[in-house]
């Protein structure tokens, strides 16, 4: 399904536009957008190539819109996205996964707050501890580059099953996470909903929501 304007108007599920208007085309400056901002600038000391503004305010509002107690992320990246999870709430921690080591720039952007942060070494054990983690807590999962789509699949289709949602920070430039991306929206044929625009996208898996996809600018 496609929107008849970038607005969300013409959408006629009442989450769905709700969550447009409220979440993915919330304009609204929150307190967090000064440090993420101030945070961008300094992570310019060690890398060029980082992720927008726009990304790691959108993950904040995200995270802001569903509460999630612990956070699972697919993939260190810049470590920005990591703290703009955990910008959302104090209480809040992070287990982050990937198959190469965290990158200095990583380690150097959260320092901070290191200790809400769990570097998950083993995928399958890291797996087990956080579904026991969000037994009673809306799952999320932050993909930033994909590890093994076969576990990686089942995993977040896994946390989808579970009213969980799944945010891919960049569907664009890795053709492996963009498989990814593919297989899962083809795989849950029965519930849930897709907001994308082609470079990035978020799938809410309440199941007690249609099946249905949305294409506009975030």
């Amino acid at each position: 399904m496609r929107l008849r304007t970038s607005r969300g108007f013409g959408v006629h599920s009442p989450f769905a536009f709700s969550f447009i208007i409220n979440v993915l085309k919330q304009h609204d400056s929150f307190y967090s957008y000064s440090t993420q901002n101030s945070r961008t600038i300094a992570a310019r000391n060690y890398a060029r190539s980082l992720p927008t503004k726009s990304l790691q305010h959108l993950i904040f509002r995200i995270c802001n819109r569903f509460r999630p107690n612990v956070v699972f992320e697919l993939g260190h990246s810049s470590g920005l996205e990591a703290m703009a999870v955990l910008d959302y709430s104090s209480n809040c921690r992070l287990m982050s996964y990937d198959n190469r080591q965290p990158s200095d720039l990583f380690i150097n952007v959260t320092e901070r707050s290191k200790d809400r942060i769990t570097i998950v070494p083993n995928f399958r054990i890291g797996v087990e501890q956080y579904n026991l983690l969000t037994a009673n807590s809306t799952p999320l999962v932050v993909v930033n580059r994909a590890q093994n789509n076969d576990t990686d699949r089942d995993f977040i289709l896994s946390v989808l099953n579970r009213d969980g949602v799944a945010l891919f920070t960049d569907i664009q430039h890795d053709s492996i996470t963009n498989s990814l991306w593919e297989e899962i929206n083809d795989q849950l044929e029965t519930h849930g909903m897709t907001f994308t625009n082609d470079r990035r996208g978020v799938i809410v898996g309440n199941t007690k929501l249609p099946r249905q996809c949305y294409r506009l600018w975030l």
